[in-house]
């Protein structure tokens, strides 16, 4: 599930006791033993790639300070300091610009690079939220701890989050049986009726008509996660970029993945994602 593109070669080869420098964007193997259990921890500049049997794979971003750490079975674990250095003009804009406004000029590809490596939420904590969900239990970011989550951050009238819903029902039944992963709707929109546990019925404030025969006044949407309406304060917060976004939360926190758009490939990231959490992370 887990499989490496062989493809795509790594750079840099880490053993235990190999303290190195690396650069931005660049892929990182860490050698490890056949058997036994794998956790792994590391720092929020360096992204899990893909696992084989005797490694795994990382991409290095944002210069500075970084370290991946494994544990096997019983095994104390293994830590890997490390420094990433700035390699690329993605990082060199970073570095000049900050948050500030990008001059004219630089290519449209560019700006999404820039963009995307300077806000993403990976590796990040999630920030402090309480909310409430359809039946009023509280939603916070410390009752989120001890589990996997999975928050699909979406809008009523987003045609690719309606698209979507569907196969994250799918997804979520995969794991009807793992008490251990949660699955959390998060829309900005109120709710305007709440016919059954899994149904949202939306108002409809458009006059929106399909040929001669117009949508009715309210809306369902059978989405089977757990719902938490109004949450357009915690989307600028988390700067979401794109609708819907789904993250993937260990259980200290941390966000792990963030993925942006739907459609098949997207739903089967998610569950490799999960998986590998679930299974690998501390």
């Amino acid at each position: 599930m887990f499989s490496c593109d062989s493809s795509k070669q790594p750079e840099i080869v880490f053993s235990i006791s190999h303290a190195i420098t690396a650069y931005s964007d660049s892929q990182i193997i860490v050698k490890i033993p056949k058997k036994g259990d794998l956790k792994l921890n590391y720092s929020n500049n360096v992204s899990f790639k893909c696992l084989t049997d005797t490694s795994i794979i990382f991409s290095t971003f944002k210069e500075g300070s970084a370290f991946i750490e494994y544990k096997i079975g019983d095994q104390t674990a293994k830590k890997i300091d490390f420094k990433i250095e700035d390699n690329n003009e993605y990082d060199s804009l970073l570095k000049k610009y900050g948050t500030n406004a990008l001059p004219a000029g630089v290519s449209k590809s560019l700006q999404y690079a820039f963009f995307q490596k300077m806000y993403t939420l990976e590796g990040r904590k999630m920030p402090s939220f309480s909310l409430n969900d359809f039946n009023g239990t509280q939603v916070s970011n410390e009752l989120l701890k001890g589990e996997i989550s999975v928050i699909n951050f979406w809008y009523f009238g987003c045609g690719a989050c309606m698209y979507e819903i569907p196969m994250l029902n799918k997804l979520q039944q995969e794991f009807a049986n793992d008490t251990n992963i949660r699955f959390y709707s998060f829309f900005q929109d109120s709710i305007k009726y709440n016919r059954t546990h899994d149904t949202l019925l939306f108002e409809n404030n458009h006059v929106i008509n399909y040929g001669a025969k117009p949508l009715p006044r309210f809306l369902p949407i059978d989405f089977t996660f757990r719902h938490v309406g109004n949450v357009t304060h915690l989307d600028s917060v988390l700067q979401i970029k794109g609708y819907p976004t789904t993250l993937i939360i260990d259980r200290n926190g941390i966000i792990r993945k963030e993925f942006i758009g739907a459609g098949p490939s997207v739903a089967n990231k998610i569950t490799n994602a999960i998986n590998f959490t679930n299974k690998y992370i501390q």
